[in-house]
């Protein structure tokens, strides 16, 4: 992408410096919601691939963890230094040694071709700490609610699914802790949102159990627009 297509992109995505870092209270009770999946129990340094505009770093960093960003953008990156974010512009430029207990790569699967996804997982891996976890979020390929966000950008590359991130975990020598719908928290979100959840959630889950068995013969899929997955070493 060019300089001048990075910046008509980061102005279509309304990411600048007024709004960056900046998270709601939703935001918190979705972060957190989506770290208990990880089964991690102690987390003291975080790593972002892909932070965007700054909402999951900026909790990070307010929930007390050691956080490294990492965003191909050079404008995101002098974003996060101006605001007082340790980042980079790769992974290779993190220092020697670091080691990660949470991994985060939300929304950022889907912008890799498919043939290096296997090898983008894999550097990931190499910066885990013993028992640390990767936590990814990318739209739903299972899902015909997946499209609105897979299509909607243009920079999206690859559509995975819940059979195709298993084989991307598995070829590399990762298991597939959790696969399925993100969080719709409750506790801890805005009054509507929580009413909302809780009178969705429930209609969900029947719809991913009915549609999944009428035309899939299946009860394990999730119809959301997004995939929640967790991975952690064999």
């Amino acid at each position: 992408m060019s300089e001048d297509n990075k910046e008509q992109y980061l102005s279509w995505k309304r990411w600048d410096d007024s709004s960056f870092g900046k998270h709601s209270k939703w935001h918190q009770a979705f972060f957190k919601s989506e770290i208990r999946k990880t089964g991690v129990t102690k987390i003291e340094n975080v790593l972002e691939v892909g932070f965007g505009n700054g909402e999951f770093i900026s909790f990070s960093v307010q929930s007390g963890f050691k956080t490294v960003g990492v965003e191909i953008s050079d404008e995101l990156v002098k974003m996060a230094g101006q605001n007082g974010y340790e980042s980079y512009a790769d992974l290779s430029s993190i220092p020697s040694g670091r080691l990660f207990d949470l991994i985060v790569i939300f929304d950022v699967l889907e912008h890799i071709d498919q043939h290096e996804i296997p090898s983008f997982l894999t550097s990931l891996k190499h910066f885990l700490s013993p028992g640390g976890a990767i936590l990814a979020r990318f739209p739903n390929g299972d899902s015909p609610f997946g499209r609105t966000h897979q299509h909607g950008d243009v920079t999206h590359k690859t559509t995975i699914g819940s059979g195709k991130i298993r084989y991307f975990a598995e070829s590399i020598g990762l298991d597939v802790k959790y696969c399925g719908a993100p969080s719709m928290p409750i506790v801890g979100s805005p009054m509507k949102y929580a009413a909302y959840n809780i009178f969705a959630s429930p209609l969900r889950w029947f719809f991913d159990k009915f549609f999944g068995v009428l035309y899939l013969q299946r009860g394990d899929i999730t119809f959301a627009p997004n995939l929640t997955v967790v991975l952690a070493r064999s």
